[in-house]
């Protein structure tokens, strides 16, 4: 999946899985949204839950 091809959530969900990682629906949406806003997305957490994962596979897909 491209940015450009970020037409539903369940096409985000869709080409993260691809890379290997599996979203929740609720990060789905918000990557989804900051991605057709184009607008930053802000990930906190504890250690250990996939904050940078997330950054590799969204930056593989750029």
């Amino acid at each position: 999946m491209r940015y450009e091809q970020a037409q539903s959530i369940e096409s985000v969900q869709n080409g993260l899985e691809g890379q290997g990682y599996f979203p929740s629906e609720g990060l789905a949406s918000a990557i989804f949204l900051a991605i057709n806003l184009q607008r930053p997305i802000f990930l906190e957490g504890e250690p250990g839950v996939g904050k940078t994962e997330v950054a590799k596979v969204l930056s593989s897909l750029a």
